[in-house]
């Protein structure tokens, strides 16, 4: 019967092709060393070459970084900004801050939007289809361990049915002796099963900490380098609010700024660290994503090997490959139980004549029914048609909605940290040395400190505000 997993070539028709995303494509297609991008599921914990060259680009990443604020530390600290004369005397003029506010506000609010358009909808899909998974095995739980019951329940009723009848039924002694032993031996043989089936529940709650996990430490990620530019941001607006209000006469902006220039530096690493640490990620999962069904079943037989109960299981449900091992096995069983109870309702007459005083024939057929309910349930639980969906759905979530978001909030940090940052750092900075500049401008015409001398450019005269 296909439907219990008895033919390879009907278990493919619930198999449905996985289409990566391009940006999925495109991280399995980074280069590095040593190293081909196969991931390497059956060796993932032994492949030393693989994550060397997986980490080479983000590595390449942190250095790139950390060379750009020690340039700019030696800018800020060891290399006074010469202003022209042409302009020393002129107030600096805020847009050229405003505009990179403005700038990095809008590319950091891109990697909000991709994480709450990819990332927590993929997330949350995923635990939804996780708590499908275990709303089933929760189920598959209550048939098996109904079945575990019906089963043991069968052999106390052959074995008592054996010790009460087999010396007054001479000729049907063989046959109770076989027929005892033979539900015992089931039985024991259902138990490994059921055992499997029953652990199922726990096994899958480990997985939710892991989405939760995932999901936390991805909003950590966008959160950290959104909390420093907002900071530098509001540090900019301060500044520039209290310039226009006072004139130029309170030093408070100037605090802001040179406080919102160093917020920029630990930005600029602490951006680019979180985006060379998610790139990583990224890039190992796009290998992982490129082949998902194929990948998950390596790793399933790496932690459990080739011969486990756990990898014909993952190769059956995800590839279609091999049997279903649980319900080939429910349906020997399944056989067996319907063959004991056939001969036992053809020898009833005779036993029911010559040991009258055994009369549970009643139980043995409720049990029996019971039995065949109790697989049945779980044929229907642990087929491919029930069990496949809810896999895929997982791997379709994580690759095709966290993976593409997390990869876009790479690009997104990496864009602020190395471009749009540094320079303005530089702008920042020119403009507190055209500020010191114009102050020194001021001392040197007899301008009392907290009073801002602009230029009437149409006159060429000083206007004295404050």
């Amino acid at each position: 019967n296909p439907a219990h997993g008895s033919s390879c070539t009907s278990a493919m028709s619930w198999i449905r092709p996985f289409h990566p995303d391009k940006l999925i494509e495109f991280l399995h297609s980074i280069p590095r060393i040593g190293a081909d991008g196969t991931f390497p599921a059956t060796t993932v914990t032994r492949d030393s070459s693989y994550w060397i060259g997986a980490a080479l680009i983000p590595s390449v990443i942190v250095t790139v970084s950390l060379l750009t604020v020690i340039f700019l530390c030696c800018r800020l600290c060891c290399c006074r900004k010469r202003v022209r004369p042409a302009v020393a005397g002129k107030p600096p003029s805020w847009w050229g801050l405003v505009i990179f506010v403005c700038l990095t506000l809008a590319v950091i609010s891109l990697a909000g939007l991709q994480y709450f358009r990819f990332v927590a909808p993929g997330v949350s899909d995923a635990g939804t289809y996780v708590d499908k998974a275990h709303f089933i095995s929760v189920q598959g739980k209550t048939a098996a361990d109904q079945l575990d019951a019906d089963g043991n329940t069968l052999t106390k009723l052959f074995q008592d049915l054996n010790s009460t009848c087999s010396e007054k039924v001479p000729q049907a002694a063989q046959y109770l002796k076989d027929a005892a032993a033979g539900v015992s031996e089931y039985v024991a043989q259902m138990d490994g099963y059921t055992d499997s089936i029953q652990g199922l529940p726990a096994q899958i709650n480990k997985a939710k900490p892991v989405a939760n996990a995932l999901r936390t430490w991805i909003a950590v990620g966008v959160a950290a380098p959104f909390a420093a530019c907002s900071f530098l941001c509001v540090c900019v607006v301060l500044a520039c609010t209290l310039g226009f209000m006072t004139c130029g006469a309170v030093t408070c902006e100037k605090l802001l700024l040179t406080a919102g220039i160093w917020v920029t530096l630990l930005t600029v690493v602490l951006a680019a660290a979180l985006g060379a640490v998610a790139l990583g990620f990224a890039t190992v999962s796009g290998d992982y994503c490129e082949d998902a069904s194929g990948n998950s079943v390596g790793l399933v037989t790496s932690a459990f090997g080739s011969n486990s109960t756990f990898a014909d299981l993952s190769n059956y449900y995800l590839l279609g490959n091999g049997s279903n091992v649980l319900l080939v096995a429910l349906v020997q069983g399944n056989e067996s139980v319907t063959s004991f109870a056939d001969d036992l309702e053809q020898a009833k007459p005779s036993l029911q004549q010559q040991c009258p005083q055994w009369s549970r024939f009643a139980e043995v057929d409720a049990a029996v029914s019971r039995v065949h309910s109790s697989i049945g349930s779980l044929n229907g639980l642990l087929s491919g048609e029930s069990v496949y969906p809810l896999l895929s759905g997982v791997e379709h979530s994580f690759c095709n909605k966290v993976l593409v978001g997390l990869a876009w909030i790479v690009m997104v940090q990496l864009v602020v940290s190395l471009v749009v940052l540094p320079p303005f750092t530089l702008t920042a900075s020119y403009f507190l040395a055209r500020r010191r500049a114009l102050a020194e401008s001021q001392a040197a015409a007899g301008y009392p400190h907290d009073v801002l001398v602009m230029v009437d450019r149409s006159r060429g005269a000083p206007l004295v505000a404050g």
